[in-house]
């Protein structure tokens, strides 16, 4: 597996160790009772950039390192 496909977005928001890592993310976000994902269109009301939204809503267990790293950073 290619290493840019662990990275996810410019900073990158997302990094995953390893292809585990990955294909347990994806399996984690095509469960609707646990996260939501969502597009908004920024740039219609002039932002710089539309956006991709990923929520991990209440119920979500056992959640993906990668994404509890981000939660901390962005908690922070």
């Amino acid at each position: 597996m290619s290493r840019n496909l662990l990275r996810w977005g410019n900073n990158p928001q997302l990094v995953f160790e390893n292809e585990h890592e990955f294909y347990r993310a994806l399996g984690h976000l095509s469960n609707p009772k646990a996260y939501t994902i969502s597009y908004e269109f920024n740039k219609r009301t002039g932002s710089y950039s539309d956006a991709c939204r990923i929520r991990i809503l209440a119920s979500a267990k056992n959640i993906p390192q990668a994404f509890e790293k981000k939660k901390k950073q962005i908690t922070v």
